[in-house]
């Protein structure tokens, strides 16, 4: 066999792929467990400013059925949530608006982007990635398995939740 003649038996050659480049059409997806240390980085977050809230409530008499009891009104509970997502966007909205990304997202190097990579608009983000979610979770029952649902979905080939479907968004690894 000559030199020119290739062996048909040999591996395939390629050269490898250059790193994905915004605005190129490729992106490196961040993977379930990346997105899920991001949510756990940003719940501690929100969870302890909610906890130093909920204190400072108490101790001005606002919820004090909910400390005896560990229950509260539908009222109580409503206005606690609703306190939970504006404390969310008090925390996040410097960076959402910056750069797509939460300060869980910043940390473990994500963002939240377009499908052709650009940064999403802030009514993206706030009404159909977020609100969309928060509001059908408020359904009594329905919104349990929504959650779950929008969860599991992670696990799928694109790594896209049900909340990335809604906004036409993906989370993609930050490559430098």
């Amino acid at each position: 066999m000559s030199a020119d003649e290739q062996n048909p038996y040999a591996p395939p050659s390629s050269e490898p792929l250059p790193p994905p480049v915004a605005g190129s059409g490729r992106f490196l997806l961040a993977s379930p467990w990346i997105r899920l240390g991001s949510a756990i980085i940003d719940g501690i977050i929100n969870l302890a400013i909610f906890h130093v809230i909920r204190v400072a409530f108490s101790m001005f008499g606002v919820s004090p059925s909910w400390d005896r009891t560990g229950e509260g009104s539908r009222e109580i509970s409503y206005g606690m949530a609703l306190l939970g997502v504006l404390i969310f966007y008090a925390v996040h909205w410097h960076w959402l608006s910056a750069n797509g990304q939460t300060i869980g997202k910043k940390l473990v190097r994500i963002r939240i982007a377009t499908m052709t990579g650009e940064k999403p608009s802030m009514t993206d983000l706030v009404i159909k990635r977020y609100g969309f979610i928060s509001v059908l979770n408020f359904i009594p029952f329905v919104g349990a398995w929504i959650g779950l649902v929008d969860s599991l979905c992670i696990f799928r080939k694109n790594h896209r939740c049900l909340h990335d479907e809604i906004a036409g968004t993906q989370v993609v690894r930050i490559v430098e």
